[in-house]
């Protein structure tokens, strides 16, 4: 079963929107059931420790000489949330950052794509952008610009 069946839980706040993915939803195309579903709470907990560290951890700039600045236009970006257990069982959730949504809308059906796939793409520069965070230790375990091709 690909992620397409899956239900997803459309958020629109002041700072930022973004698509919680349910668990099961198979994260890049691997089936894997150590996934949660995040709530609502642990997003905007995610938002905060990202709001608070993303300019000093976007301190170098990588791969935004042609791009948008990250921390300068973080709310932006349309996001995705995936929430995973690490194996010490806590909850890690991932999140992939989008510039251009309209690029994600099949202009055939009018759907936005980015609502119900996981954004699967190469190169981009600072338009695309992923991060994960540890919930119980509130540590930022990855960050990754992605590069510019």
């Amino acid at each position: 079963m690909d992620g397409t069946s899956y239900y997803t839980t459309h958020l629109k706040k002041f700072n930022y929107e973004g698509i919680i993915f349910p668990k099961g939803y198979n994260v890049f195309q691997i089936n894997d059931s150590s996934g949660f579903t995040p709530n609502i709470e642990d997003i905007e907990h995610v938002e905060k420790i990202i709001r608070r560290s993303i300019k000093e951890l976007n301190k170098n700039l990588v791969n935004q000489d042609s791009g948008p600045i990250i921390h300068k236009n973080l709310r932006k970006y349309k996001r995705q949330y995936f929430g995973k257990f690490n194996e010490k069982g806590q909850k890690v959730i991932s999140i992939g950052f989008s510039w251009d949504k309209s690029r994600w809308k099949d202009k055939k059906s009018g759907v936005d794509k980015w609502k119900t796939d996981e954004l699967m793409v190469m190169d981009g520069g600072s338009n695309y952008w992923s991060i994960s965070i540890n919930l119980s230790t509130d540590e930022i375990i990855y960050f990754n610009v992605h590069g510019v091709g």
